[in-house]
């Protein structure tokens, strides 16, 4: 018999603040997006999400013998678009190659990847860093630097290359067995490679963010992290400031951004407990544990050798020219942080208004068809926060807008003609998200809530609430002011809310002044 002495798990850690104090965080990451395409990247079995299990795989895809990889066109545009918009070099010449290991969900015993001679490289990814919230009682320091509203970070991207996914082992089905679902096997992934240069959680945060707009705006990947369309491998290490770089791990498969910055902040605690007590940090592939907040050891970190890549012989290089570069980038749209900046500078919009809209390309869309011809700051109002914000109250997103331009439109130029309130107008879009497709007038008119906005009637009204109220009438020619809001309440109640307020309010103040 014999006995381990394991130290204190409470000894282990540092403490944030500590940690942040002492040592420099480095962080890379590992992007795997998937791209937007309708079939696989070697095969042409569809990649619809949430489709029945197995439903959705071809002879090549379950490792049949003698079936072979036919390359995806769509998916090697999609990738050059990505590194057009971060900057990378496209490479004329890269491999497929094999990335060997053994899982029950990759029946080839190999992934077809491009390890060594990637599509692209060299890209840079500039991005804005939100500033730093102060530490809440209870929650861990995000391990920020300080920072500021303009604080640009920027950070190189040393490869993108094609790649295929792996399946879905499935172990809560059965109570004995794994289950394997190959519907994902063999979708087309872009995995983007990082260089160490982030050096917190909240720069990692802020890094994948801006990643996902860019993908989201080009086209290539919709990055949706809770359809795991978008995962991340994060490579965490720590040192002492001016010293090199520290002994890293890897913590796989971060699902969210918020579980990619806790992984982080974990991480960087246990390495900093770990040197603090004298021990040494291992190289490991780690996981988190989200409902712990805690990342786990998984394995020893494999080496290029355990992986035994080797060129496909089932797939020659691929070679691109110029005339598929500049036709796969033809159409590239305007990326976020340049379409802010126009916002800002053609359509005099503040920063926090531009970057809600420039956050998704359909609120943008939307945006610029709706403020044609009219006041940007108040189509950016509508967009921003009326119609986007009864979008996520009822789970939808633009695909499923039950609004048009055209309707939001007729809402604004009611309210500009004072035919309807600020507050009416809010009312009937609320009517036109319960399917009415017709536009404001109409509803207006059916519901009757139109303004009243004839001036000889709204002064016949004003005439008689004087009269009728000959108590408050006095009190206000005696000087008390404030007796104006309770007219004004009692027109609005007469008229049921369809009285102009602000015509309203200057004609009784008038009436009231008649002596």
């Amino acid at each position: 018999m014999f006995r381990l002495s394991i130290p204190s798990l409470r000894r282990s850690f540092c403490s944030a603040a500590a940690a942040a104090e002492k040592y420099e965080v480095v962080v890379g990451l590992e992007v795997h997006a998937q791209i937007g395409s309708r079939s696989k990247l070697f095969s042409g079995s569809s990649t619809q999400f949430a489709s029945a299990a197995n439903s959705q795989v071809s002879i090549f895809d379950a490792a049949t013998p003698g079936t072979l990889p036919v390359p995806n066109r769509g998916c090697v545009i999609a990738a050059v678009k990505t590194a057009r918009a971060l900057r990378a070099q496209v490479n004329k010449h890269s491999v497929f190659e094999r990335k060997h290991y053994f899982y029950a969900d990759l029946p080839l015993g190999y992934q077809i990847t491009q390890q060594q001679s990637p599509i692209a490289s060299d890209g840079l990814l500039s991005f804005e860093i939100p500033k730093a919230k102060p530490n809440q009682k209870g929650k861990k320091h995000s391990f920020s630097r300080d920072q500021d509203d303009d604080k640009i970070a920027s950070v190189r991207i040393e490869r993108i290359q094609l790649e295929q996914d792996s399946g879905k082992s499935i172990h809560d089905l059965h109570p004995s067995k794994t289950l394997v679902d190959l519907n994902r096997a063999g979708c087309a992934l872009m995995e983007i490679v990082t260089g160490p240069d982030m050096r917190s959680s909240a720069e990692a945060g802020a890094f994948v963010r801006s990643l996902q707009n860019i993908l989201h705006f080009v086209g290539t990947s919709d990055a949706d992290m809770e359809k795991g369309n978008l995962r991340v491998d994060a490579n965490i290490s720590i040192r002492l400031p001016g010293e090199g770089y520290g002994q890293r791990c890897e913590v796989k498969n971060l699902n969210s951004i918020r579980f990619l910055m806790k992984a982080i902040d974990h991480e960087v605690e246990r390495q900093a407990g770990i040197i603090e007590n004298g021990g040494v940090v291992l190289q490991e592939t780690r996981g988190f544990d989200a409902a712990k907040g805690e990342t786990y050891s998984l394995r020893s970190k494999e080496s290029a050798w355990d992986y035994r890549f080797m060129p496909d012989p089932d797939l020659p290089s691929l070679i691109i020219d110029d005339v598929f570069i500049d036709s796969a980038t033809s159409d590239m749209p305007e990326l976020p942080l340049e379409a802010r900046d126009r916002l800002m500078n053609e359509k005099g919009l503040n920063k926090t208004d531009a970057s809600m809209l420039v956050s998704d390309p359909d609120s943008l869309a939307f945006f610029l068809a709706l403020s044609e011809g009219r006041s940007a700051q108040i189509a950016a109002n509508w967009v921003s926060g009326d119609v986007l914000g009864r979008l996520n109250a009822s789970g939808l997103d633009w695909s499923t807008a039950p609004v048009s331009v055209e309707q939001v439109g007729s809402i604004i130029d009611l309210i500009a003609a004072k035919e309807i309130s600020g507050k009416i107008g809010k009312d009937v879009l609320d009517v036109m998200f319960e399917g009415d497709a017709r536009l404001a007038g109409d509803i207006a008119k059916e519901k009757g809530w139109k303004q009243i906005s004839d001036a000889s009637q709204l002064a016949d009204l004003a005439r008689k609430l004087v009269e009728k109220h000959a108590k408050e009438t006095a009190d206000y020619r005696a000087g008390k002011d404030r007796m104006l809001k309770f007219f004004v309440g009692q027109a609005m109640k007469a008229t049921k809310g369809q009285a102009n307020p602000s015509m309203m309010t200057e004609i009784l103040k008038q009436a009231l002044d008649d002596k």
